[in-house]
């Protein structure tokens, strides 16, 4: 309770008292009329600080009532049971972990990945296009990725949108091996089959997928007819997959410790799925 509110009513109280014992000694059986005059005034004292009494004490039970109830809706809150709390989050966000890398995390398609803040000394670009995240190197290299992802966005075909790019991240979900199996086929190729599901990084939840292989050049053309580096992760508990090719050569470079680094196996191992 308030210090200067809890105060105030002991004085009250205290005057109240004091004129009990006023009155009892002052007024007898036999009383003139003024004394009965003063009796009246006297009572009318006493019940104005009755009433201040009690206004006193409802003001300190409604303000104790709010603190219970704000301590209350806090513990609500710290406790997880505050709806806002379970909102999920939207859009996509960039928070940057040292002078080399930033996390990008997209809440939309339920991914994070590591992505570097430069290349080849120039600021690497994300562009979201739906389902699709390109990562740009804007810098005047031979391998920059730039002009293929000016290229790829061009393109009507959501399928074909990655097609020739590097780092060019398409999210999908899908909710067995038959719908990630046809989704691979629109992307890469007709005839393309799952061959084997590897854990990936040693995450039980995440699986490193690779087509199937072909015993003749013939076979592989006909069916699979796929040039370069690609990455395919599927997560059967998500129920999604996200994949994206790597090239021929290294796109990301920077120089660490004065030396040029490649890059790409780094944020290829940083990818993750989240909630």
């Amino acid at each position: 309770m308030n210090f200067k509110l809890l105060m105030s009513i002991i004085v009250v109280l205290g005057l109240f008292i004091v004129l009990m014992v006023f009155l009892s000694i002052k007024f007898s059986a036999q009383k003139s009329d003024f004394d009965k005059n003063l009796q009246a005034e006297y009572e009318q004292k006493i019940e104005d600080l009755e009433t201040e009494l009690e206004l006193l004490v409802n003001k300190t039970s409604k303000k104790n009532f709010n603190r219970d109830q704000i301590e209350a809706e806090d513990e609500s809150f710290n406790s997880g049971e505050n709806p806002s709390t379970n909102t999920k989050k939207t859009g996509s966000k960039i928070k940057s972990l040292d002078e080399i890398w930033n996390l990008y995390i997209n809440y939309d398609l339920g991914f994070q990945i590591k992505v570097p803040k430069k290349s080849n000394g120039s600021q690497v670009k994300i562009i979201e296009e739906g389902k699709i995240v390109y990562l740009v190197d804007t810098s005047a290299e031979m391998w920059s990725n730039q002009d293929n992802v000016e290229q790829a966005r061009k393109k009507t075909n959501v399928y074909e949108k990655i097609n020739g790019v590097s780092f060019a991240i398409f999210v999908e979900e899908v909710k067995n091996d038959q719908e990630l199996e046809n989704f691979l086929q629109k992307v890469y190729y007709p005839g393309c089959e799952i061959g084997s599901k590897k854990p990936f990084n040693n995450n039980p939840d995440i699986f490193s997928v690779r087509f199937k292989t072909y015993k003749t050049q013939e076979e592989w053309e006909e069916k699979c007819h796929i040039n370069g580096r690609f990455i395919i992760l599927y997560s059967p508990n998500q129920g999604k997959v996200a994949t994206w090719g790597m090239g021929q050569a290294n796109t990301f470079k920077t120089k660490i410790n004065g030396q040029k680094t490649t890059l790409d196996d780094n944020i290829t191992n940083s990818f993750d799925f989240i909630d």
